[in-house]
C-alpha cells in the first residue's frame, strides 16, 4: 500500500457520519497493520500459535472495520443517542488490536516486530473521546425519548425545537440528507426485527416518525445544489458522496478482498451469488471448482492452500478424509457460467486475490479441533453493498418481505396441523427440509414460530404409523433445523423429542436418522445429561460393533455422539457400564483411520475420570492397542494414543510397568522428534515418568536386588535375539536408537545383570521381542533421525546441562526481603529451601526503608532480628516528621509529626516501627540464613560450583530463571542460566514448590504468562542515591525529617533522609520520557539539582547511584498456578506506590503466611489444597493495601495541587506532546516546549508569589496549613490496618458472632488498632508471665507462645474442667492428624503458687502445654486475658503457626469436643 492511498483513507474516514476525530484516528492505525499485512502473511510460522495469532489480529481488524463503517453507514440520530456505546466499541477495537499486535509480535522478524511495536505504542497512547456537541445532540434526544414516545402527528413545540437543534447539529438540512437518514432508519428495524430487538425496534421507529412527521424542515433538492448561503454543518459530517466514499473505502481495506463487478442489476444493487456457487473459504464466485473427499466444492486455490497448511479434515464440515485428492466439478462451473450471463456478472476468470477471515477462522478451529466439543463453521456474511443515490428508490416503496414470508410459513404450519393424510404432510415435510438445509434465516424464523412443535407432531404420527420414510423426512427436517442454533435445540428437549428419539432408535430402519438428530442435540450443553441418562446409549455402543449390518454413516454418527456426550463428566459411569471400553477399543485395533482418531478421542476423554482411567487400565489388551498405534498410526492418532498413556501412566506405576513391558520407547522417542508440537510435548512427558519411575526403584531401600523393569537403558549388541536384526544400515540405526533412548544412561547396561550376557529377571522376552520389532518397523520409516532427546533441550547443546539434582522441596526465586524471609523460615520449620537470583551481588540502593509493626513482629522471631533493628536505626527524633518546603534551607511551608506516645508505649504490639534501610536489612538477614547454616557464596564462588553440586540451603547470584517446567504434577523443573567461565551456561533444578519472590518485573511471574491488574504507570522517577555528611549533620541540627517535600521555582523533589548520622540521602525527582531520558540526569546533573534543592552547595556530596523507575498500583490476577506449584509473593505478587511503606511489609507478611503451610504440607501434615488459601488470605489483603496507597498517594498530591501545581495537569500536557500535534515536532523541540511548561508552573513557587502579603499566596498557605492540621496529607502509620487486617476465608474456621463481610474501605486517614480475636485476626498482644519451676519471672508477649521452630497451633484456654477435656481433645484430634499443638492455660493475675501442678494433673499424660499468668498491671491498667479478646473465660481460642486465629470457641465447646476439633483441624489443615 502507497503513501497516497494510505492518505485517502485517512481524508476518507474524517468524513464519517458522526464520530470523525475517533474514526479518523482508528483509521490511521487500521491501515498502518494493513500495509505490513502480507509481510505477516508471510513471516507466519505453520503452528497453531502462529495461526491463533493472525487469527486473533484478523479478528481485531474485523473488530475496528466494523465499527468504522458503523460510523460512516448508520443513522446519525442513532450513532448520537448511542455515543457511549459507540465508544466502547472503539475501546473494545483499541485493546483488541492492541492484544493481537503483542502475539504477532513474537511470530514475526524483529523487522516486522519493530514496525508492529511502533504501532502498538500508538495505540497505547491513542485516548478517544466522544465530541461534546454530538454528545448534547445525544443526550437531548434521549431526553425527547423519555419523556414518552408518541406516534402522534399533532405538534409539540418543544418537541419540535429539539428535534430541529439536533437534525440541524447532525446536518440532516435537505431532502437528500433526510432520504439518506431515513433509510439508515429502515435498514435499522429491519435488523432489530431478525435480531428479536423489541426495544431497539422502537427506538429507531420513533426516529422514523420523528423524520416523517417534520419531513418540511428540509430544504429542497434545488436549494441544496444552489444554495451557498447556508450554513456550513457543524458536525464531523460532509455531503453524502462523501459517507458513500468513505464506505468504499473500508471495503477496499477489508480483510475480505471482493474483486469488482462491471454491470449491477437495474436496481442498482450488486446480486448476491447463490451459496452453493461460492467458494465456503473464499465466499467468492468459483473459477475453478473442484470436489474433495467429503463431497463438498471449493475453489482450487483455496482447498489446495488449505491442504497446504497441514490439514487433512474438510474446512467445512471438519470431516477428516481419507485422501487429499481433488475432482473437477465441471457442472458448478457450468453453473456459475449461466449465472453470471443472467445476472449480467462478469465469468471469472481467475482465483480469489487474498484468502478472506473466514479462512483463519476455519483453519483456528481445525488446528483445535481435538479439544474443542462440537465445531461449526459458519461462513462469515458478505459486506453489504453501498448502493449510489441516484439510483436508489424512496424506502417507504419497499415491499414488506419479512411478511410475505411469515405468510407463507403460517400456511405451512397449517398444512402441517390440519392434514390429515400422512402423505401430503411428508411432501410438505421433504419441501421444508430442503429449504431449511442452506437457509439459516429459515432456521431462525421457524424456530420462532411453532415449527419445532409441528415437527415434533409429525414425528409422533410417523412412528406411531411405523412410517419409516415419514420419520426419516421430519428426523431430517429436524436436524436441519437445529443445525447451528442451539434456541431451536432447547425447543426440541422441552417438548419432547427424546422420547421420540428412543422409540426410533430402538428399531433398526430408522436408526440412521435418529442417531443423526441426536448426534446434532449432542452438541448442546444442557442435551448432554439428558441423552446421557437415556436408552440411546447402549444402543450407540451396539452401533460400533455392529460391522457391515449398519451403515458406516450411522456409525459415524454414533461415535461423533458418544465423544460429545462424554465430554459431560456426569456422564461418564453410563457410558462405562454400556461396555464402551470394549467397543471403542475393537474400533481402535481396526487400524482403519477412519475408526482410530475418533476413537481415541473417546478415549482420551473417559481417561480423564478417575473410574474410565482404572477400567482401561484394567481392561485386557487396552495398553497393547495403544502401543499398536504409537506405531502404525498417522500423526494425529499417535498424538492421541500417547496422550491417554499419559493420563494413565499419571500417578499408577503398575500402568507404568504395563506400559514399558510393551518396548514402546523407539516409539515415544521417534515421536518426541517427529510428531505433532502436542505429540512432542506429551512423548517427552511420558518418558520423564519412565525416567522418574526408575529413579524411585533406584532410590527405594531394599531394591539394589530386585529385578528391574526399565527399558530405557541401552541395550548391548550381544543381547540374544539381537541377530533378528538384519545386518546394514538398519542394525547401526536401531543400535544408535537404542543408545539414544536414554542419554543419563549411556555408561550403563541395566538389562544385564553383571558378567552375564542373559536377560535380566524381570524383562519378559517377549517384550524385548516386541521392543525389537518396534525399533526396526520404525527405522524404516525414520531415516533421517539419528538423536533423540530424552528431555526437551538438544543434546548437541554444549551449554546445557542435563544433572539431576535431586528434587528439592523448596526453590525460591528472588534474593530480596521476601525471598530471604520466607527462606529464613522455612529453614527454621525444617524444609530445605535454596534461593537463586539473577543479579551478580546485592542491590546496596536504599529502597524500601520503613517496617511496620506487623514486620517488625515478625521480626522478634528470626533470631533476635527486630532488637538488632532498634539498636541499628537512627535515632527516633532524626525521622518522625515530615517536612514541607521551599528548600533545606529555605522557608518551612509544613511540619506533619507522625508518631503518638502510645506508639511506643508497646501497649498494643511488643515491637515498634522502624526506619532501616532495605539493603541493610538484607545484610541481617544474609547473616541470620548463614548461621542457619546457608552457604551465600559470591558471585565469583557459585561461578566455580559444579554443575551437578547440591543447592539446598545455598544463595545461588547470578543465576537467572529462565525456564519453567511444570508438567509434571508432583514437581516442578526451573531452569537457571548462569555464566561459567565466561561462557552462558543452564541447569534444571527440580523442586515440588517454586516461589516467584522476584520483585516488581517478576520473571516468574512473566514466564508463567499471569497478568496484572489495576492502575499502571502511575508516576515516573528518576531515584538519585547520594552521600552527604555535611547535609546529613545540617538537618540534625536544624530540621530533622525522614522526608523533606522541597517545592521551588528550579525544581522539584522529595528526599528521603535513610540515615542522617551517616549522610545517606535518596532524591526522587519527575520524570517525563521519551523528552527526557536518563541521559539527561548525569551525576553532574544530579549535582546541580540537589544543590538547586538544598539551596548551597555541598562540598562532600557524592552520588553513588542513578536509576529509573515507575509508580503503578496493581495486584496479579492470580497468587498461584501449575496446580499450586508455582506461587508469587512480594512485589512479584502486587506493585503498590511507596505511599505508606506496604510494598517491602506486604511481601514478608506474604512470606509469613506461606512458611508454615508449605512447612506443613512437606512434613504431611495438611493436605495440597492448604495452599490454596494462601491466595484466599493474602490477595484480599493485597487488593485492600493497593487501595489504601492509592489514596495516601493522592493525598501526597494534594499538597503541590494547594500550591497551584496540579499534577493532573503536568500529566495532561505531557499525554498531550506525546499524543498528539506534539508527537511530530523534533524531539528536541518537544523537551523545550515540556521544559518551559514545566517552568511556567514552577513560576507559582516564587517568593513574592507565595508569602502572607500576597492575596493568592495567603489563600493557597492557608489552603496549605488546613491540609496538615486536618491530618490530610500523605501519612506514614496504619496501625488498624497494619495489625488489624483480617481473614475472611481460607485456613480459618468463621464462627457466628465475626463480623461478615469486606474489610473496611479504606478512608487513607490514620485509625487506632482495636484488639480482635475474630477468626483471620492477628492474636492480641498482651503480656504474660510464665510459670515454671526455673523461669517464674520470664514475661513474655502472647505472641511468644506460638513456635517458630516447627508447625505447632496453640491451644489458648482458662484453668476450667471443661477447658481441660477440650485440650485433652485437641491432642488426640492433632495426634491422629499428624499435627502438632501446644496448650497454653491463662491463669488470673491473683492465682496462687500451686497452678502448674494442677494443670500437670488435669492435663496427664499429656505435657506440651504451658501455664501463664496474667501480668496484673500493663502501663497502669488492669488487664485481662479474656476480656481483651471480648470472650467468656469459658472460651477458647486456637492460633495458627503464623499467629493468625484459626478458630475459636466464645463460650466454649457445647457438642462433642472430638468431633468438634477433628472438623476444626481437617478444615484448616484441607483435610476436609
Amino acid at each position: 500500500m502507497d503513501l497516497s492511498e494510505l492518505e485517502e483513507n485517512l481524508f476518507a474516514a474524517s468524513d464519517a457520519k458522526l464520530h470523525r476525530d475517533m474514526c479518523k484516528e482508528l483509521s490511521a492505525v487500521y491501515c498502518k497493520v494493513l500495509s505490513i499485512f502480507p509481510s505477516l502473511e508471510e513471516a507466519r510460522p505453520r503452528s497453531k500459535s502462529g495461526i491463533q495469532a493472525l487469527c486473533s489480529l484478523h479478528i481485531a481488524l474485523e473488530k475496528a472495520k466494523n465499527i468504522l463503517q458503523h460510523c460512516s453507514e448508520c443513522s446519525k440520530l442513532y450513532l448520537a443517542i448511542t455515543g457511549d456505546a459507540v465508544l466502547l466499541k472503539f475501546e473494545k477495537a483499541k485493546s483488541a488490536l492492541i492484544d493481537s499486535l503483542k502475539r504477532v509480535e513474537d511470530i514475526v522478524p524483529s523487522s516486522i516486530g519493530s514496525q508492529i511495536l511502533d504501532i502498538v505504542g500508538e495505540l497505547e497512547h491513542t485516548k478517544f473521546l466522544l465530541d461534546p456537541s454530538e454528545k448534547e445532540v445525544g443526550d437531548r434526544i434521549i431526553a425527547l425519548l423519555q419523556q414518552g414516545k408518541k406516534f402522534d402527528n399533532c405538534s409539540d413545540n418543544a418537541e419540535l425545537e429539539i428535534f430541529h437543534q439536533a437534525a440541524t447539529r447532525l446536518s440532516i438540512t435537505s431532502s437528500r440528507s433526510a432520504l439518506a437518514e431515513r433509510r439508515a432508519l429502515k435498514k435499522l428495524i429491519d435488523r432489530a426485527r431478525v435480531e428479536e430487538d423489541k426495544r431497539k425496534e422502537s427506538i429507531v421507529a420513533y426516529l422514523l416518525h420523528l423524520m416523517r412527521k417534520y419531513s418540511k424542515l428540509f430544504r429542497s433538492e434545488i436549494m441544496d445544489e444552489n444554495d451557498s448561503q447556508g450554513s456550513p454543518p457543524c458536525s464531523p459530517t460532509g455531503n453524502e458522496d462523501r459517507t458513500q466514499a468513505f464506505g468504499r473505502q473500508l471495503s477496499k481495506f477489508g480483510s475480505i478482498n471482493f474483486k469488482p463487478v462491471n454491470s449491477r442489476r437495474s436496481g442498482g444493487q450488486t446480486p448476491t451469488p447463490p451459496e452453493e456457487l461460492r467458494c465456503p473459504i473464499s465466499l467468492q464466485l468459483m473459477c475453478d471448482p473442484v470436489i474433495i473427499a467429503s463431497g463438498q466444492t471449493y475453489e482450487r486455490v483455496c482447498i489446495e492452500k488449505w491442504f497446504g497448511d497441514g490439514h487433512n479434515s474438510c474446512p467445512k464440515t471438519q470431516q477428516q478424509l481419507p485422501h487429499l485428492s481433488l475432482t473437477p466439478n465441471y457442472c458448478v462451473k457450468g453453473l456459475v457460467a449461466s449465472w453470471c450471463e443472467q445476472n449480467g456478472i462478469t465469468v471469472p476468470t481467475g482465483p480469489p486475490e487474498s484468502l478472506d477471515l473466514n479462512y483463519w477462522r476455519l483453519a483456528l478451529s481445525d488446528s483445535e479441533s481435538n479439544n474443542s466439543k462440537s465445531v461449526k463453521i459458519v461462513p462469515l456474511e458478505e459486506s453489504s453493498s453501498i448502493v449510489s443515490e441516484g439510483q436508489d428508490k424512496e424506502e417507504n416503496n419497499a415491499p414488506d418481505s419479512d411478511i410475505n414470508v411469515l405468510e407463507r410459513y403460517q400456511d405451512i404450519l397449517a398444512i402441517l396441523d390440519k392434514e390429515e393424510d400422512l402423505a401430503k404432510k411428508c411432501k410438505v415435510m421433504e419441501n421444508v427440509r430442503l429449504l431449511l438445509k442452506d437457509d439459516e434465516e429459515a432456521r431462525i424464523l421457524m424456530g420462532a414460530n411453532g415449527f419445532v412443535e409441528a415437527f415434533l407432531r409429525f414425528l409422533e404420527s410417523a412412528v406411531h404409523q411405523n412410517n419409516a420414510a415419514a420419520q426419516e423426512t421430519a428426523a431430517m427436517a429436524l436436524f436441519n433445523l437445529a443445525v447451528n442454533n442451539n434456541r431451536n435445540k432447547e425447543l426440541m428437549l422441552t417438548s419432547g423429542v427424546i422420547p421420540l428419539l428412543e422409540k426410533m432408535i430402538s428399531c433398526s430402519h430408522s436408526q440412521g436418522p435418529a442417531t443423526a438428530l441426536y448426534l446434532n442435540l449432542s452438541c448442546l450443553e444442557k442435551a448432554k445429561p439428558v441423552i446421557g441418562s437415556s436408552q440411546a446409549v447402549p444402543i450407540f455402543v451396539n452401533l460400533l460393533l455392529q460391522g457391515e449390518k449398519t451403515e458406516t454413516q450411522c456409525k459415524l454418527d454414533a461415535l461423533h455422539a458418544l465423544y460429545n456426550l462424554s465430554t459431560h463428566s456426569p456422564n461418564v459411569p453410563t457410558l462405562l457400564s454400556s461396555n464402551i471400553i470394549k467397543s471403542l477399543q475393537v474400533l481402535a485395533s481396526t487400524g482403519d483411520h477412519l475408526w482410530i482418531e475418533k476413537s481415541l478421542a473417546v478415549l482420551l476423554n473417559l481417561a480423564t475420570s478417575k473410574e474410565g482411567k482404572e477400567e482401561m487400565i484394567s481392561s485386557q489388551g487396552m495398553i497393547t492397542t495403544l502401543a499398536t498405534v504409537l506405531d502404525i498410526g498417522d500423526t494425529v492418532e499417535q498424538e492421541q494414543a500417547v496422550s491417554c498413556l499419559v493420563i494413565l501412566c499419571s500417578g499408577s506405576e503398575s500402568c507404568i510397568q504395563m506400559v514399558l513391558q510393551e518396548g514402546v520407547i523407539p516409539s515415544l522417542v521417534s515421536i518426541s522428534v517427529n510428531g505433532s508440537p502436542r505429540g512432542r510435548d506429551k512423548s517427552q512427558k511420558l518418558l520423564m515418568m519412565f525416567r522418574e519411575q526408575r529413579q524411585r526403584e533406584q532410590a527405594s531401600p531394599n531394591r539394589d536386588d530386585a529385578p528391574r523393569k526399565s527399558v530405557s537403558a541401552p541395550l548391548p549388541m550381544s543381547v540374544p535375539g539381537a541377530a533378528s536384526v538384519k545386518s546394514g544400515p538398519h542394525q547401526h540405526l536401531c543400535h544408535r536408537r537404542l543408545c539414544a533412548a536414554s542419554p543419563s544412561s549411556l555408561s550403563s547396561n541395566r538389562f544385564l545383570k553383571p558378567n552375564q550376557k542373559g536377560l535380566k529377571p524381570g524383562f519378559s522376552a517377549m517384550a524385548f521381542l516386541g521392543l525389537i520389532k518396534r525399533v526396526t518397523r520404525t527405522s524404516r520409516h525414520n531415516w533421517r533421525v539419528r538423536e533423540y532427546p530424552f528431555q526437551r533441550r538438544e543434546l548437541s547443546n554444549a551449554s546445557s546441562f542435563h544433572g539431576e539434582d535431586a528434587k528439592l522441596p523448596v526453590l525460591i526465586v528472588g534474593a530480596g526481603p521476601v525471598g530471604l524471609v520466607l527462606s529464613i523460615l522455612l529453614t527454621k520449620l525444617g524444609v530445605k529451601c535454596a534461593v537463586v537470583d539473577k543479579s551478580t551481588s546485592f542491590s546496596k540502593h536504599p529502597q524500601a526503608h520503613f517496617i511496620n509493626n506487623r514486620s517488625m513482629e515478625i521480626f522478634r522471631n528470626l533470631n533476635g532480628l527486630a532488637e538488632e533493628i532498634e539498636r541499628s536505626q537512627p535515632p527516633l527524633d532524626l525521622w518522625r516528621k515530615f517536612i514541607y518546603c521551599t528548600s533545606l534551607s529555605g522557608s518551612t511551608l509544613g511540619t506533619v509529626d507522625h508518631m503518638q506516645p502510645q506508639d511506643f508505649e508497646k501497649l498494643v504490639s511488643p515491637a515498634s516501627v522502624a526506619h532501616f534501610s532495605q539493603y541493610k536489612l538484607t545484610s541481617l538477614l544474609l547473616k541470620r540464613l548463614i548461621d542457619l547454616g546457608f552457604h551465600v557464596p559470591s558471585y565469583k564462588e557459585s561461578d566455580g560450583l559444579e554443575l551437578d553440586s547440591a543447592v539446598a540451603r545455598q544463595i545461588l547470584m547470578g543465576h537467572e530463571c529462565v525456564a519453567i517446567n511444570a508438567n509434571n504434577k508432583e514437581s516442578v523443573t526451573a531452569t537457571v542460566s548462569f555464566l561459567k567461565g565466561g561462557k552462558c551456561m543452564k541447569r534444571d533444578i527440580q523442586c515440588g514448590i517454586l516461589v516467584g519472590a522476584d520483585g516488581a518485573g517478576s520473571s516468574v511471574r512473566r514466564l508463567t504468562e499471569i497478568e496484572m491488574r489495576g492502575e499502571r504507570d502511575l508516576q515516573k522517577l528518576i531515584s538519585v542515591h547520594f552521600m552527604s555528611r555535611e547535609l546529613g549533620e545540617y538537618l540534625i541540627k536544624s530540621r530533622p525529617g525522614m522526608l523533606f517535600f522541597i517545592f521551588n521555582t528550579g525544581g522539584i523533589g522529595v528526599l528521603v533522609a535513610h540515615d542522617l548520622q551517616q549522610g545517606e540521602f535518596v532524591l526522587q525527582i519527575p520524570y517525563y520520557p521519551p523528552q527526557q531520558s536518563l541521559s539527561d540526569f548525569s551525576p553532574e546533573m544530579c549535582k546541580m539539582l540537589i544543590s538547586n534543592l538544598v539551596g548551597h552547595e555541598l562540598s562532600d556530596l557524592d552520588v553513588a547511584d542513578i536509576k529509573p523507575w515507575i509508580m503503578h498500583a496493581e495486584v496479579a490476577e492470580k497468587f498461584m498456578c501449575c496446580e499450586n506449584r508455582v506461587i508469587l509473593a512480594g512485589d512479584a505478587a502486587h506493585r503498590f506506590p511507596p505511599a505508606g511503606g506496604f510494598g517491602m511489609n506486604t511481601g514478608i507478611q506474604d512470606a509469613h503466611n506461606l512458611a508454615w503451610k508449605i512447612a506443613a504440607l512437606v512434613q504431611g501434615s495438611a493436605k495440597s489444597s492448604i495452599l490454596n488459601t494462601y491466595e484466599t488470605e493474602r490477595r484480599p489483603i493485597a487488593l485492600f493495601n493497593t487501595s489504601l496507597s492509592i489514596q495516601n498517594f493522592r493525598a501526597a498530591m494534594s499538597v503541590p495541587s494547594a500550591l497551584g501545581l496540579d499534577p493532573t495537569v503536568s500529566n495532561s500536557v505531557h499525554r498531550f506532546i506525546n499524543n498528539t500535534v506534539g508527537s511530530i515536532l523534533p524531539t528536541g523541540l518537544q523537551k523545550a516546549i515540556l521544559d518551559n511548561v514545566f517552568a511556567l508552573g514552577r513560576a507559582q513557587l516564587s517568593e513574592s508569589l507565595l508569602n502572607e502579603n500576597n492575596p493568592l499566596g495567603s489563600q493557597r498557605l492557608s489552603r496549605l496549613k488546613n491540609i496538615f492540621e486536618g491530618g490530610k496529607s500523605l501519612q506514614l502509620q496504619f496501625p488498624a490496618e497494619d495489625l488489624g487486617f483480617r481473614y475472611l476465608e481460607g485456613a480459618i474456621v468463621p464462627d457466628n458472632e465475626s463480623e461478615a463481610g469486606d474489610p473496611k474501605v479504606p478512608s487513607g486517614r490514620r485509625r487506632d488498632y482495636v484488639p480482635s480475636s475474630e477468626p483471620g485476626s492477628r492474636l492480641p498482644h498482651m503480656y504474660v508471665r510464665i510459670l515454671s519451676d526455673s523461669t517464674r519471672e520470664a514475661v513474655v508477649s502472647t505472641l511468644d507462645l506460638v513456635s517458630t521452630e516447627k508447625v505447632e497451633f496453640l491451644l489458648i484456654i482458662s484453668p476450667l474442667q471443661e477447658s481441660y477435656e477440650l485440650a485433652h481433645a485437641t491432642f488426640k484430634m492433632a495426634k491422629e492428624l499428624m499435627a502438632n499443638v501446644k496448650v497454653c492455660v491463662v491463669w488470673p493475675s491473683s492465682s496462687d503458687d500451686a497452678v502448674e501442678r494442677e494443670s500437670k494433673s488435669a492435663l496427664a499424660p499429656w505435657d506440651n502445654y504451658v501455664d501463664v499468668m496474667e501480668v496484673g498491671k500493663q502501663n497502669g491498667e488492669d488487664a485481662s486475658w479474656w476480656n481483651i479478646c471480648k470472650m467468656s473465660e469459658r472460651g477458647c481460642i486456637l492460633v495458627r503457626p503464623d499467629q493468625h486465629i484459626g478458630w475459636r470457641a466464645k463460650s466454649g465447646v457445647t457438642s462433642d469436643p472430638t468431633l468438634h476439633m477433628r472438623n476444626v483441624f481437617s478444615i484448616i489443615l484441607g483435610k476436609q
